[in-house]
């Protein structure tokens, strides 16, 4: 811890970006042993798993439904905030489609969305999409290419599948520090694709939970 802090005192000290000790937190592994007393080395509190990371849960282990409410919050409050507006059809469309959609693209290809949650999303897209009346088409029509008689929407449970692919291809392909320490610790005796390591990272990547 020691050797921590010193490079974080050299950082500062080389690029003028001094550590905040008291609004900065350090997270153990649970295997971790005296961790009240290396934090206390290291000058800062120890912090407890999950806790959010530009508004996304950072936990060790699979994400849970009760991991993921802010998810469904910040669609809730954001469909509230347009009920108003006053807007047709195909504005009310064209909010799902950029909004919702950017919104859970970041949350999918930072950590694997329970399918529970994905539901409770799209239920309220659906809702909005309908001024919360009877829903005349159902969402997966809604979905379908406009060929097809949907308004082509994409479905979350696609789009999670999406971002686990682009997750994947930037592990095997793009040779940065992250992966090549990923592959020294994980994948030693085996590749990508056969391993079934339970683990947070490559069930994500591998789209299994």
């Amino acid at each position: 811890m020691r050797a921590l802090s010193d490079i974080m005192e050299e950082f500062g000290r080389l690029s003028g970006l001094q550590l905040n000790r008291e609004k900065s937190r350090v997270y153990f592994s649970s295997r971790c042993t005296q961790q009240e007393e290396r934090a206390y080395a290291l000058g800062v509190d120890r912090g407890e798993l999950p806790v959010k990371y530009l508004g996304v849960p950072l936990t060790v282990n699979y994400a849970r439904e009760q991991d993921c409410h802010s998810l469904v919050d910040f669609a809730q409050r954001r469909v509230e905030g347009w009920q108003a507006a006053g807007l047709s059809f195909g504005g009310r469309i064209e909010l799902v489609r950029s909004v919702i959609a950017g919104i859970t693209m970041f949350w999918f290809q930072s950590i694997q969305i329970p399918s529970a949650t994905i539901r409770k999303v799209e239920a309220i897209c659906a809702d909005f999409i309908w001024r919360g009346g009877m829903h005349m088409i159902s969402w997966d029509q809604l979905c379908r290419p406009r060929e097809e008689g949907g308004v082509g929407l994409r479905p979350l449970h696609t789009v999670r599948k999406a971002a686990c692919v682009k997750m994947a291809w930037r592990f095997i392909k793009e040779g940065s520090l992250w992966a090549d320490w990923m592959a020294n610790r994980y994948l030693r005796r085996t590749n990508f694709w056969a391993c079934r390591i339970d683990n947070n990272f490559f069930g994500h990547v591998q789209g299994h939970p």
